[in-house]
């Protein structure tokens, strides 16, 4: 198996290393560590280039089968008893600020090595945001938007 390094990574999709960093810690982008330095291997890399390719087909109005369909998946291991998909729809003028709130949040939650998922679509003239996650993680995020 080969593994590319965050730079090799990072040339590929033409973004930041600390962007692909943000995606490892984020658990958008499987890695390991090797020697102290992350590895992706080429496998995990096509398929998160597969999921980024059929996220990005589904930009459209989303439907709650594009989510919650997350969490029946491998991707999403987690030893938490009881897991939640929550859809929030954000119309307030101010979305942006709630979205850096639900983000900030989240990698708080990340950081603590919790498994969280959050994504930020366009949604009329708003935004949508997703969560899948533990309920008491969810409600972290629901504290910080109310």
């Amino acid at each position: 198996m080969k593994y590319l390094s965050v730079s090799e990574v990072a040339e590929r999709l033409g973004n930041h290393e600390k962007t692909v960093r943000r995606y490892i810690a984020n658990g958008d982008l499987q890695a390991k560590k090797i020697g102290g330095q992350w590895r992706i291997a080429e496998s995990w890399f096509d398929n998160y280039l597969k999921q980024e390719s059929a996220e990005t087909a589904h930009h459209e109005p989303a439907h709650h089968e594009d989510f919650c369909v997350f969490m029946d998946s491998d991707y999403f291991e987690s030893e938490a008893l009881v897991q939640t998909c929550t859809i929030l729809d954000i119309t307030h003028p101010e979305g942006e600020l709630y979205q850096l709130k639900a983000k900030s949040k989240a990698y708080d939650i990340l950081a603590r090595g919790e498994k969280f998922k959050l994504e930020i679509r366009p949604h009329g003239s708003g935004s949508r945001i997703v969560m899948w996650g533990a309920p008491e993680t969810i409600k972290e995020v629901l504290e910080v938007l109310s």
